[in-house]
């Protein structure tokens, strides 16, 4: 069986009602996703000298936790970092939901064929493919995940780049351009107009979103329109604005009205000179 027919049998259940078949389906899809990522072999991050390399625990926790991230917005660093995800508190110590999703539902499911004391998956009401709300709530001493995670974790499969051509997506991402030290090049950006590392990374979501060359090409009042093209289609949000729109220090980089100013624009096609645009394989 293939990761794509696991996601869809998964699809199928959620719409006749078997959330947790449909779960246990779009988990097992994850455990194969995060195998394609990280093989049997690669180092342990959490274990360098284990020579048995990463488990299957710290591979699907590891590749989940940055689709995840990914999925709320977050964007992976040049250096391939990212940020981390929400913990909460099961049998009296904080775990992260990605663990628990490991532990306490795929494992329980696989291996005993039914959901600990722990967790409850709710099951009321009906299945749509487009919620992908990510909550959960405690209540008589249990996690309770609610069903938009079935969305979330679909959409954690079949959008992840491992799996694009299973699902006949093309990914592409930022690379440096040869040659160019990445870090020393945002660095000098960062000094000669006078912005935080934050803001550089808001500036990079905008160089991946309309791409280098488009950039690069772009007139002063067509990179004004980015930042409000970028928002229009969900790739920055309000909180990207206001980062960019404050001026602590200086000029600011947009107006309120989610445009880029004279210097956020000549600021952006700078960092843009330094990326190509690469189709991940």
């Amino acid at each position: 069986m293939t990761i794509r027919e696991l996601v869809d049998d998964a699809v199928f259940l959620a719409e006749h009602g078997k959330y947790i078949g449909a779960l246990n389906n779009v988990l097992s899809a994850i455990s194969g996703s995060s195998r394609k990522t990280y093989p049997k072999g690669t180092p342990s991050r959490t274990n360098p000298n284990d020579k048995r390399g990463m488990g299957d625990k710290e591979a699907f926790c590891l590749f989940l936790k940055q689709r995840l991230y990914e999925l709320v917005g977050g964007r992976v660093r040049d250096d391939g970092s990212f940020g981390g995800m929400m913990a909460i508190r099961i049998d009296g110590m904080d775990t992260t939901i990605e663990a628990v999703l490991y532990e306490h539902f795929r494992c329980s499911l696989t291996h005993e064929g039914k959901l600990p004391a722990t967790v409850q998956f709710e099951e009321e009401g009906g299945f749509s493919l487009q919620d992908r709300s990510i909550k959960f709530g405690f209540r008589d001493g249990m996690v309770h995940l609610q069903k938009g995670w079935i969305g979330a974790l679909v959409s954690v499969v079949s959008e992840a780049k491992c799996n694009g051509p299973e699902f006949g997506i093309e990914h592409f991402e930022l690379q440096p351009k040869g040659g160019v030290d990445i870090e020393e090049f945002k660095r000098k950006i960062g000094e000669q107009f006078g912005i935080s590392p934050g803001r550089i990374g808001i500036l990079r979501t905008l160089v991946e979103f309309a791409t280098p060359d488009r950039l690069e090409a772009a007139t002063h009042d067509e990179l004004k329109e980015i930042l409000a093209a970028s928002l229009k289609a969900g790739a920055l949000n309000g909180g990207a604005l206001t980062g960019l729109a404050l001026s602590p220090g200086g000029e600011s980089l947009a107006n309120w009205t989610g445009q880029l100013t004279e210097r956020g624009a000549q600021a952006l096609k700078q960092l843009a000179g330094g990326y190509v645009r690469v189709r991940v394989s």
